[in-house]
């Protein structure tokens, strides 16, 4: 895991970042719904929490366990402790397949390639919904189905894979020396 400069900032940034995709997703929760009020087709946050543990490590995980705990409580109206616990769940799935695929990959997590962020972000969305879904029927007695879950390993992995598409786009743009400012000219 990175041990970055000034944790705090950026667990800070990291849990903003986590708010502000979560926001973005509920405004279209109705037209992504697959399980009303459940389950997105496209779960922007889980982007987030994948970069968060890649490139901040431990302080990347405090960033989203405390923007998932903010979500909770403050978009969705969840009571503080179930707001907890799934902000931990949150975050224990994706940090437990970010230190699989390191330990399986043997790279430095930002040495990773497109094709080993795929395999992380597809093995976090799977441990995200196994995670989940064991806490909600230990819990609440509340056993989904196979098929939510798999609905939310989709949801996950397309958020995942839109998220790091977006930034693939971006990180060429400004590699080719484009500015989104600029009407086309390049500003080299």
């Amino acid at each position: 895991m990175a041990r970055p400069d000034y944790p705090f900032l950026w667990a800070g940034g990291f849990g903003l970042l986590f708010i502000a995709l979560f926001w973005m997703n509920s405004l279209v929760a109705d037209q992504l719904a697959v399980v009303p009020d459940r389950i997105a087709a496209v779960f922007l946050p889980a982007f987030a929490r994948v970069v968060a543990l890649l490139v901040a490590g431990a302080a990347g995980a405090a960033g989203i366990f405390l923007g998932s705990f903010l979500c909770g409580v403050l978009i969705t109206g969840d009571t503080w402790h179930v707001s907890m616990a799934h902000a931990f769940l949150s975050t224990a799935g994706v940090w437990t397949a970010v230190c699989f695929c390191q330990w399986a990959f043997r790279q430095n997590p930002l040495a990773l390639n497109w094709a080993s962020l795929v395999a992380v972000g597809a093995l976090s969305s799977i441990l995200n919904a196994l995670v989940h879904g064991v806490f909600w029927a230990s819990s609440f007695g509340d056993v989904r189905h196979v098929q939510e879950l798999a609905w939310m390993v989709w949801g996950d992995l397309t958020g995942i894979l839109l998220g790091f598409f977006a930034l693939r786009v971006c990180l060429r743009l400004l590699r080719k020396g484009h500015s989104f400012w600029a009407r086309g000219e390049s500003t080299q």
